[in-house]
């Protein structure tokens, strides 16, 4: 039996192939071009947006400048009373020509490591009552065990952020622990002092760093009195001081 084909099947079969044919295009031309196109209108968007924040910062640098040149001056006048950078010796001649000039006798001098952070405030002043109130609510405020955050858990939501990040082509913040340490504006040294003289001379050289020295400050105090026996067999009282003295520096900054 010999299979004849009609006008009509020829028909079907071209009508097939071109059906076939339209939908391979389809999925192997025309889709995959459409997402590239909506890739590339994703990233046109994400470009036009970074331009217009970084146009925006452009236009913004006039006012910050002038805003930064306020506060360098605010900040200079602030810091004209203290002292700049100082060296050990020059700490070691600040030091020991006020005990002289007060007619004391140095006995030692210790000048400790320096550290740049923020001066903690007076215990009695109101941003020392502030910060001890502020300590005792997060003491009290702490977490139970029950509370603590899954270390992994913790990983996990930090990689998906970064991920968002990226493909939102944003810069992901960096966390404390990743952030690099910042150094202080303002450094100070603790200089461990003994002196020996009379008692008026050691309370006016006291009095003389708490009235016009702004930048040191009396960190602890111990005075101790001294008999001995002098030239003429009296008796002769002395006072010994010892004290640890905090000064603080500030960094100089850099001139335009």
């Amino acid at each position: 039996m010999k299979l004849e084909m009609t006008p009509r099947d020829i028909l079907l079969i071209r009508i097939s192939v071109t059906a076939l044919m339209l939908v391979l295009a389809v999925r192997f031309l025309i889709l995959p071009e459409a997402e590239k196109m909506r890739e590339a209108e994703d990233a046109l968007v994400r470009a036009e947006a970074a331009a217009k924040s970084m146009q925006s910062r452009i236009d913004g640098i006039p006012e910050l400048e002038k805003r930064l040149e306020k506060y360098d001056g605010e900040l200079r006048a602030l810091e004209a009373p203290y002292y700049k950078t100082l060296e050990n010796h020059e700490l070691d001649e600040l030091v020991t020509g006020m005990i002289l000039r007060h007619r004391l006798f140095p006995l030692s001098l210790a000048i400790g490591e320096g550290e740049s952070r923020i001066p903690d405030p007076y215990l009695y002043s109101e941003g020392g009552v502030w910060d001890a109130e502020a300590a005792r609510v997060e003491e009290e405020a702490e977490p139970s065990d029950e509370g603590e955050i899954n270390p992994e858990e913790a990983a996990a939501a930090e990689a998906e952020a970064l991920a968002e990040a990226a493909a939102a082509g944003t810069e992901a913040v960096e966390t404390d622990e990743t952030a690099e340490e910042i150094t202080g504006y303002v450094r100070q040294v603790e200089v461990a002092v003994s002196l020996r003289g009379d008692e008026a001379d050691v309370m006016a050289f006291l009095d003389d760093i708490w009235n016009n020295c702004p930048s040191i400050q009396i960190k602890t105090a111990q005075l101790e009195e001294e008999t001995y026996a002098g030239e003429n067999l009296e008796a002769v009282g002395q006072t010994n001081l010892k004290c640890v003295l905090t000064v603080y520096m500030c960094s100089e900054l850099e001139q335009k």
